[in-house]
């Protein structure tokens, strides 16, 4: 049952697999550095482009 779950999930992002740790990663340490520092009320969603458009 989760086998299907999980390919089923998978099916509807349009990556085709879920978002690995590290690339969450990799954009909380952007937020933190200072390479950020000129962005202001901005909303980032990691969903593998499930919510494009």
């Amino acid at each position: 049952m989760a086998n299907q779950l999980r390919t089923a999930t998978h099916a509807r992002i349009p990556l085709g697999r879920f978002m690995q740790p590290d690339e969450i990663a990799n954009l909380a340490i952007y937020l933190a550095s200072s390479e950020s520092d000129g962005m202001t009320g901005q909303t980032i969603t990691i969903s593998g482009g499930m919510r494009m458009g």
